[in-house]
């Protein structure tokens, strides 16, 4: 989860990932200064608002916006690939809770079945013997 990872482990896993971004998005032309200062808001946008996503949901996050996104990178561009991930996850533990996991997606099941994901959200399996077992 984001909030597990150090500040500075996150900035350098930001550069990395908008870097990975700019390429498959054909931004051939940024300054690596540029990318510093962005990964660096970006670690705290993270860190201050998705906090309890993990890492592999923010991959899929841009993933999934570089899949439908043509424009540039930007924190107005990640805020909404993210909140989009944050409203598919939050989905998808309804679903688990609802045990209609035909909805969830592999991919996606994969990444919810964090056990820390699982035990902040404890609350909504209150009815899922299976989950509660899982989480202990």
């Amino acid at each position: 989860m984001i909030k597990n990872i150090t500040l500075n482990e996150l900035e350098e896993k930001c550069i990395d990932l908008l870097s990975e971004t700019y390429i498959a998005l054909g931004q051939h032309n940024h300054e690596p200064e540029t990318t510093m200062l962005l990964a660096k808001k970006l670690a705290k946008d993270l860190k201050r608002r998705y906090s309890r996503l993990s890492w592999e949901c923010i991959e899929m996050a841009f993933d999934n916006g570089i899949n439908k996104h043509d424009g540039f990178v930007n924190a107005h561009t990640w805020g909404r690939w993210l909140n989009e991930m944050k409203q598919i996850v939050n989905m998808a533990l309804f679903n688990m809770r609802d045990e209609n996991y035909h909805m969830i997606t592999p991919e996606l099941k994969e990444i919810i079945m964090n056990k820390q994901l699982l035990i902040e959200n404890k609350h909504l399996f209150t009815n899922n013997s299976k989950i509660l077992k899982f989480i202990g």
